[in-house]
């Protein structure tokens, strides 16, 4: 499946997996920080690109992958995903920004960029989000994507975490 090319006002949405991207998303992932609502972070550089490589091959299957790319300063920031959860019910929207990028709206711009392509051109029937409790920011992203509470859901393993959603109807209706 080849993964489009997006563009926001301030962001390049390029498809993920070059050097660059790979280099970025390990420093995140080493990052205390960055990792503070996912995971524990990885210990070292090799840690990471093996954590990256298992999840590529054996985690839900991946409908969009994107690095995302700073347009002024050309600096990979991040990366953003659309993939099916684990049990197929619904595909998930899923993102990680550097720290250095944090504050600036970068998160809320990817995202209504990759909702938008899921519905318009993937044609999903929906797209939901799972946070931390404690990750507010998060869930205020999903809601300025026009996603609603759907309870909770234990899908990632472990405690039931939040779960939102909006529907391709839900999302027309709202950018008509």
């Amino acid at each position: 499946m080849t993964i489009a090319h997006l563009e926001t006002n301030r962001l390049v949405l390029e498809p993920f997996g070059t050097p660059e991207h790979i280099q970025a998303w390990c420093e995140m992932d080493m990052d205390a920080d960055v990792m503070r609502h996912i995971r524990p972070p990885s210990p070292t550089m090799e840690f990471a690109r093996q954590r990256l490589h298992d999840a590529q091959i054996g985690g839900p299957a991946i409908v969009g992958n994107w690095g995302i790319r700073e347009k002024t300063s050309h600096a990979i920031i991040g990366r953003g995903l659309l993939r099916w959860l684990a049990d197929e019910s619904a595909v998930e929207i899923g993102y990680r920004l550097s720290r250095q990028s944090w504050g600036k709206g970068y998160a809320t711009e990817l995202a209504l960029a990759i909702v938008d392509y899921g519905f318009a051109t993937l044609n999903l029937p929906a797209i939901c989000g799972i946070y931390q409790d404690d990750n507010q920011g998060s869930r205020r992203v999903l809601e300025k994507c026009g996603m609603i509470n759907a309870g909770t859901t234990a899908i990632h393993g472990g405690s039931a975490k939040p779960i939102m959603i909006v529907t391709r109807e839900q999302w027309q209706a709202a950018h008509a």
